[in-house]
């Protein structure tokens, strides 16, 4: 086995380290995409954008377009990664390659907030991922299922999640950090469902996951305690719900820049926990400073956008 294929072999397992150290021992130009592939999943976004820039000046194919698709996506960057995600579609050859690369448009879809054509994408990629491995259907039903959560759709988000977290328990071990991205995600939606208790649970079991496996300023360890806090806070355990939201953000901050769109949206979380503990000046500044930053990144009509005008 070549050492690319080890490495994609090492990712999938998400042993990541060792996906990037065989990648990046080998000379091939696809190479660099599994390079970028790792150190995405290991939450060093900047240095994945440079990989796989790398890689399109050595192809310029379907698998080079999506892998920057998701470098720029993972980064904060959806625009980017929508224009990325039409050229991989564009330079597509097969129903796989064609349904990854609309796995990578629905993700940078519905980060743009357009749940209903994200879900239509998803749909799609399932359609041209129908014989593909359960690997790769995996990922389209884990977008579909972020997808329909965009989109406000939660009952139907939580049976693709049901579907996703019972396929990837079968193929992934059990600390798999794809394991507990899905569960982080399932938090997500059954929060929106009321289902505060059991939310909880599921992220503080994702957090089990990604503290185990991924280090501890890894961005994905920001997501699950900034779900946790949410979940903490509807349960009304603000000072617990404080306490981990501004671990999130602390954890963004030096992970993922001070400018992100994730760690400005933690800001006004924070913000909205402290003014919950009377601590009503540090909250409201937080949450207007985050509010006029969300609105030059992500536009007015963003729904993240409408959702902070509604509770300010």
């Amino acid at each position: 086995m070549n050492l690319v294929a080890q490495a994609k072999v090492y990712r999938e397992r998400g042993e990541y380290h060792l996906a990037l150290t065989c990648a990046r021992g080998s000379d091939k130009p696809s190479a660099h995409s599994e390079v970028a592939r790792a150190l995405i999943w290991l939450g060093r976004y900047d240095e994945g954008l440079e990989a796989a820039a790398r890689g399109r000046r050595r192809q310029d194919n379907c698998e080079v377009w999506v892998v920057s698709s998701e470098a720029y996506t993972a980064a904060g960057q959806p625009e980017d990664g929508l224009r990325a995600a039409k050229t991989a579609l564009a330079r597509a050859d097969g129903p796989v390659e064609l349904g990854l690369a609309r796995v990578a448009a629905a993700s940078a879809t519905h980060l743009l907030g357009d749940g209903t054509q994200a879900t239509s994408l998803a749909r799609q990629a399932l359609g041209d991922l129908e014989d593909a491995r359960p690997y790769d259907k995996a990922l389209a039903l884990h977008v579909l299922a972020e997808s329909l959560h965009v989109g406000g759709r939660y009952p139907d988000a939580a049976e693709v999640w049901r579907q996703v977290l019972a396929l990837r328990r079968e193929l992934l071990a059990a600390d798999h950090p794809e394991v507990g991205a899905t569960v982080h995600g399932m938090g997500l939606t059954i929060r929106r469902l009321g289902l505060a208790k059991i939310a909880a649970d599921l992220h503080q079991e994702a957090l089990t996951i990604y503290m185990a496996r991924l280090d501890e300023e890894h961005p994905a360890i920001a997501a699950s305690r900034h779900g946790l806090a949410q979940a903490l806070h509807r349960l009304g355990r603000p000072r617990e719900a404080r306490s981990e939201m501004a671990a999130a953000l602390e954890t963004s901050e030096r992970r993922q820049g001070l400018d992100h769109p994730h760690t400005w949206i933690t800001r006004f979380e924070l913000g909205r926990i402290e003014v919950d503990c009377g601590d009503l000046a540090s909250g409201y500044r937080r949450m207007n400073a985050a509010q006029l930053r969300l609105t030059e990144q992500l536009g007015a009509d963003h729904p993240t956008v409408q959702a902070i005008l509604r509770w300010m």
